[in-house]
């Protein structure tokens, strides 16, 4: 099954939370220092929304802090197309979670990593409902769009989220191998556990769109780098195996497509042939039959 960019931002959510809230908003960190329990609320928040049985909020993270205080950070799913964002449906998880999480504060956040540089058009950012001089509802949230972020400009960070996420920022198409190897090295020394590395390199390739020759040149070099460490040089036969599966399961398809295709082409060889074999006794038949006839 093909990762999907929803799949990407939960498991990076469920890796680093503390990291992406500083992300989003490094503010409840600077005051409330750092949180002793996260839970993920996900499922919770699946099963008692009641506003549409088809609504459902993708991650939903409880940060408890040292004086109990609690601030709930919620992320709507990724949105690679701003045209399907819905700001009241939106407002609508908020509702729930406030019902939810009564004593907490929360934080709405929605994630865009689409691909274009510039938006002709925001998408809506608040929601007012007035009557006279007198609100009665107002919604708001925070935007955060990876592509207003320079992927240069996070070169030195030690946020890891961010470093898997730079990927998705706005870069240099032309120097794309380059960056790309740069992200792996730079990741792979902030993360310390080779397996969520290799796990999250999914995240890189499927941002940066890598291709098999940008993957081939990758290889050749990291393998010619004087200085590759055995981080790197695990990467790069992680790379190779990727290569290896990525060709043989490309294989497969046009194997199986140009089976389809063979099989189709002579079971309408096949068909035709019965069927003048079928026409032509018919003929026969007929003539015969109208001939005695006469």
């Amino acid at each position: 099954m093909p990762l999907t960019p929803d799949q990407i931002i939960k498991n990076l959510l469920r890796d680093y939370p503390v990291e992406a809230l500083e992300f989003f908003n490094e503010e409840i960190l600077k005051q409330y220092g750092k949180p002793v329990k996260i839970d993920f609320n996900i499922q919770e928040i699946k099963k008692s929304s009641h506003f549409d049985r088809n609504m459902k909020n993708d991650m939903a993270i409880t940060f408890t802090f040292a004086n109990g205080r609690k601030v709930v950070l919620m992320l709507v799913e990724h949105w690679s197309d701003k045209a399907k964002f819905d700001i009241y449906r939106f407002a609508h998880y908020l509702i729930d979670l406030s019902k939810r999480f009564p004593d907490a504060e929360i934080f709405p956040v929605a994630l865009f990593a689409d691909k274009s540089d510039k938006w002709a058009k925001s998408p809506e950012r608040e929601i007012k409902i007035l009557c006279l001089d007198e609100t009665y509802l107002y919604f708001k949230y925070r935007l955060v769009r990876l592509k207003d972020h320079e992927a240069r400009s996070y070169r030195n960070t030690k946020n890891r989220f961010v470093a898997v996420l730079r990927a998705a920022m706005r870069r240099d198409t032309e120097k794309k191998v380059l960056l790309a190897i740069e992200l792996f090295r730079s990741y792979s020394q902030l993360e310390e556990d080779i397996r969520t590395v290799i796990k999250n390199m999914d995240a890189i390739d499927f941002f940066l769109e890598i291709t098999a020759s940008e993957r081939e040149d990758m290889i050749r070099i990291i393998d010619e780098s004087e200085d590759r460490g055995d981080k790197m040089l695990t990467l790069s036969q992680e790379l190779k195996k990727r290569g290896f599966e990525k060709g043989l399961q490309e294989g497969r398809e046009v194997g199986l497509k140009d089976g389809r295709q063979e099989g189709l082409k002579k079971g309408l060889q096949e068909g035709i042939q019965k069927g003048l074999q079928k026409g032509l006794q018919k003929g026969l038949q007929d003539g015969i039959i109208q001939g005695k006839l006469e």
